[in-house]
């Protein structure tokens, strides 16, 4: 590589890092116009990017049956069910005063007035 002297054992391979470098991502998604640096991003950003629009949550939970449209979300979801541990309902909306445990569901709330 030019840029940070990393040896590849093929071009394509060297290609692909090369955007690292500059931020070139050449492949488009039709649907929502993000763009990616190789199409296997692509691939499963456009995976991810179908549940918006069907609701598909694939991932529930074992414990209370919630579902969620990314196994990270789940991941999250499972510190709930924490045994003896509280909620700390720490991050409070400004209009109506509503508690939540993440900033993440706040400001998804906060978009919701």
């Amino acid at each position: 590589c030019k840029f940070c002297g990393k040896v590849f054992g093929n071009d394509s391979a060297l290609q692909i890092h090369l955007r690292s470098h500059t931020g070139e991502r050449p492949y488009k998604c039709n649907i929502c116009g993000n763009r990616f640096t190789t199409k296997g991003n692509l691939k499963s950003s456009l995976k991810m990017h179908y549940r918006t629009h069907t609701g598909e949550r694939p991932f529930k939970c074992k414990i209370c049956g919630r579902a969620f449209s990314t196994k990270g979300n789940l991941k999250t979801h499972y510190g709930v069910h924490r045994a003896n541990t509280p909620l700390k309902m720490q991050h409070s909306c400004p209009i109506c005063q509503k508690k939540f445990t993440n900033a993440v569901v706040l400001q998804q709330h906060i978009r919701m007035h």
